[in-house]
């Protein structure tokens, strides 16, 4: 389970995201916000926000992200999004919960007013620390996998998937490419001379990157490999 503080400007910006039709989203709660357009949404966000218009960073988004091997439905994620509501302090809040269908990770977005209804700004120090001790809580609360857990399950697949490409004896873009089909978003460096020089792999949900050497000592030397077989294929091709 992973969980992290987000401060924003735009509402606007925010909703449209987390409501985004390609997300095939679902809202799953609200508080002080009735259900309309994107835009009607926003402008409900923005009548209490100015309340404090001097406060630039109203928006507190907060995504959370479950393991593959969790099985949340969308009942539990409205338990866990209203826990922490009042975990933070925040039940005095617009906030709005929506839910995404386009990975396989089971992941919700939640869009929280800074300003509450009597016009007090919520303090966004130590926001990020805070939510990801709540999050360590609900793991052990709700029997969710441990986010570290997740992280090495991810690396784990990242090597099993390189390490079964090098079997099959297949091109290091293909690898690249079967990777990506998992939702990771590949980074590679090449030198000068056209060299590899380090991969790195970020997953969707919760935007952290893993380099080969984190993964495993022996996956940069296994990627090289890979990929001076498709350079010397290419070459021969000339």
């Amino acid at each position: 389970m992973i969980g992290k503080a987000i401060n924003g400007k735009s509402f606007g910006g925010c909703v449209n995201y987390c409501l985004d039709e390609k997300k095939s989203p679902e809202i799953l709660d609200t508080n002080g916000i009735m259900i309309g357009s994107k835009n009607e949404i926003t402008q409900q966000f923005n009548a209490i926000r100015k309340l404090r218009p001097q406060v630039s960073k109203a928006v507190w988004h907060t995504p959370i992200a479950f393991a593959i091997s969790d099985k949340v439905d969308n009942q539990l994620m409205q338990i866990i999004a209203r826990d922490y509501m009042k975990e933070m302090k925040l039940v005095n809040n617009q906030y709005l919960v929506v839910r995404h269908n386009d990975t396989r990770h089971p992941h919700m977005h939640l869009i929280i007013n800074r300003i509450g209804y009597n016009g007090e700004a919520l303090s966004d120090g130590f926001n990020s620390v805070r939510t990801m001790k709540v999050m360590q809580k609900f793991e052990k609360k709700y029997g969710l996998t441990v986010a570290i857990e997740q992280g090495n399950i991810r690396k784990m697949t990242i090597k099993n998937e390189i390490e079964t490409a090098i079997k099959r004896r297949e091109s290091f873009d293909q690898t690249m490419t079967r990777i990506k089909t998992m939702g990771y978003e590949i980074t590679i460096n090449k030198t000068s001379k056209g060299e590899l020089n380090g991969v790195s792999f970020k997953h969707p949900d919760d935007k952290i990157i893993y380099k080969a050497s984190q993964i495993n000592r022996s996956l940069p030397k296994m990627l090289k490999t890979l990929h001076r077989a498709l350079e010397q294929q290419h070459e021969m091709t000339r």
